[in-house]
């Protein structure tokens, strides 16, 4: 991560599942929940 006032950066890690990281791609549990039921097919791995 970056801070770009202070000039600073600090190193991060996340420890989130596949799941997780699509929901926030998404932007959220209902927006990743009306992704996939327009789309069932994709989520079927």
């Amino acid at each position: 991560m970056h801070n770009a006032t202070r000039k600073e950066d600090y190193p991060i890690r996340q420890n989130f599942s596949q799941r997780q990281i699509d929901m926030l791609l998404a932007g959220g549990l209902i927006a990743w929940l009306n992704e996939r039921s327009a789309n069932p097919a994709r989520d079927r791995d």
